[in-house]
């Protein structure tokens, strides 16, 4: 069985680093066993809720518990009614946190208290060490138990498998969450390594956090790493510590991987699993097949003769799922040679509309192979019978039109299959491992919502071109929601001129003549008549004789908004 024992083999040695100072392995023994001392004993194990933000001190924390006896509660927030939620169905014996949250306890009290540490003896296996809560679909929260043998041996797979030892492991991931906790905590403990103590979420922090230490591994989730890649292509480093970047949560787009591998150096190991399951797969640089991790077995529905499931449904077995045999998860895949399998989509995004089955999963997989669009998200809205079931769809897509995203679905799927509504985002919103906020995304399609909301843009809805390509029409809708109305006027709102430019012409200037260079000179700028929310308008773009220059003019109805001529080029040419 996995202990920590490596942690007393390490006393002097750091374990904690960060702009917060070091802590070496003797400093988290010690507040370790003073937390356990403030815990009353008891035969039967209770749980403690830790919310410790600082790194450090919730390591000492998730210890102090076990080393009493007692079990982690990780709740998926710190909000009361949470806790309060959490608290009514599987009692809190103490809630711990460290100053930055709504704890009862403040585990930064007991640092300066004076206790022994002894060696840790090997926690038992079928001991119930944590319980891992998610809000879940309805808001109430969901347990996950997890076994010594389920998190420290996982631990200590994910430890080998991504050469963590020694390492100076640097998470964007809050520890509260089980990727965040394995890899981020544990990992680091299990390995005789060093985590970092602070959780950088911007770019340019993650960048200085990394400097500071001298980082060797991020940890981090796809939303993160692709504003990483972003910075780093913008702002070239001439030193870069990170030697592996470990991502999960969601697919890592294919191209930020390898912008990071061009711009930084490192490349990323995927990780693929869910709580439920635990650790299931890894994904190698620049792989589109999942090899499952040492320990886990798989197959598929059909395999196993079970009818009661989709035939490509994937099952796991391993220690890390908590249960004997074969466990179904909520996900879609085809198994390949060689043991290692592609992920198609999730079982549990197939849906009835119009009395017709629909793969949301393979709708998003459609739409992002359509050029020009970055992200996308299909969701099914309860709607009315006889249809019952609504599609829509979010997309980062700038300068793509509705008609081509309906076209290139009609020549797979029914009409009853194409999204009937349709909003533009500058990004999709996340939760904090990535995976996106599937309530935010609705709130997007609320009749009743009048605020600007998730930097919606505008929408394209139609394109003519002409037969030489030099002339191009848009059909485009400015939503009432969208965030460049915000303030801009109170009671008034119009949409701004640097709007105008940035955000519809320039776009749909490079998606009809490609890349033109960088915009050097604008002429004879116009702007006659304001933009108002909801209204429909016309973009007219006009390149006379290939010349590396563009003629625009932008119109709500047969009223002339704006116009000008852009001149584009690279500088010195």
């Amino acid at each position: 069985m996995t202990n920590l024992s490596v942690v007393d083999v390490r006393r002097r040695l750091p374990v904690a680093v960060g702009s917060a100072g070091e802590k070496t392995a003797s400093d988290l023994l010690r507040l370790a066993h003073n937390l356990a001392s403030q815990l009353p004993s008891s035969p039967n194990a209770q749980q403690v809720a830790v919310l410790c933000l600082d790194r450090y001190y919730f390591a000492a924390a998730v210890l102090g518990v076990w080393l009493a006896g007692h079990t982690v509660a990780l709740p998926p927030n710190d909000k009361p009614a949470m806790l309060a939620s959490i608290q009514a169905t599987q009692s809190l014996l103490a809630v711990w946190g460290d100053g930055q949250n709504s704890a009862d306890v403040d585990v930064r009290n007991c640092a300066e208290l004076r206790a022994d540490a002894p060696p840790f003896a090997a926690f038992p296996a079928a001991r119930l060490a944590a319980r891992v809560y998610s809000s879940g679909t309805t808001g109430s929260p969901v347990a996950y138990e997890k076994t010594f043998a389920q998190l420290l041996g996982e631990a200590e797979v994910l430890a080998n498998l991504l050469g963590l030892l020694g390492a100076t492991v640097l998470p964007t991931v809050a520890a509260q969450h089980i990727y965040g906790f394995l890899v981020g905590v544990l990992a680091p403990l299990i390995s005789g390594g060093a985590f970092v103590r602070e959780t950088p979420l911007y770019p340019g922090h993650i960048l200085e956090a990394a400097a500071a230490v001298k980082a060797t591994v991020l940890v981090s989730v796809p939303a993160h790493l692709k504003g990483l890649a972003v910075r780093a292509a913008e702002a070239p480093l001439s030193e870069f510590s990170v030697r592996r970047i470990v991502s999960s949560g969601a697919p890592l787009p294919r191209e930020t991987g390898e912008s990071l591998k061009q711009q930084l150096g490192v490349q990323v190991v995927e990780l693929f699993g869910s709580t439920e399951t635990g650790g299931i797969a890894q994904r190698s640089p620049g792989a589109l097949d999942w090899a499952p991790l040492p320990g886990v077995q798989i197959t598929t529905a059909r395999a196993l003769g079970r009818s009661d499931f989709f035939e490509d449904q994937l099952f796991v077995q391993s220690v890390f799922t908590g249960h004997t045999g074969w466990f179904a998860t909520g996900d879609r895949v085809e198994l390949s040679k060689g043991g290692t399998f592609l992920h198609k989509s999730r079982s549990d995004r197939v849906g009835k509309v119009g009395g017709k089955r629909v793969d949301l999963g393979a709708l998003e997989h459609l739409l992002a192979a359509v050029p020009g669009v970055e992200e996308v998200a299909v969701l099914g809205l309860r709607a009315p019978p006889p249809r019952d079931v609504e599609l829509v769809s979010v997309l980062v897509a700038p300068g793509v039109s509705i008609e081509s995203l309906r076209e290139a679905l009609l020549q797979v799927f029914d009409p009853v299959a194409v999204p009937r509504r349709w909003r533009f985002v500058q990004q999709l919103p996340r939760q904090a491992l990535g995976k996106v906020a599937r309530a935010e995304l609705e709130a997007l399609f609320d009749p009743n919502t009048e605020a600007p909301v998730l930097g919606v843009t505008c929408e394209t809805r139609t394109c003519l071109a002409s037969k030489e390509g030099s002339a191009f029409t848009f059909s485009i809708f400015a939503p009432k929601q969208a965030w460049f109305f915000r303030g801009h006027f109170e009671g008034d709102p119009l949409m701004p001129a640097v709007v105008q430019i940035n955000d519809v012409v320039l776009p749909h200037i490079a998606r009809s003549f490609g890349n033109l260079g960088s915009l050097r000179h604008a002429q004879r700028l116009k702007f006659k008549r304001p933009i108002r929310p909801g209204e429909l308008l016309t973009l007219e773009l006009q390149r006379p004789n290939a010349e590396m220059m563009v003629h625009f003019e932008l119109l709500a109805g047969e009223h002339k908004c704006s116009s000008g001529t852009l001149l584009f080029g690279d500088l010195g040419v």
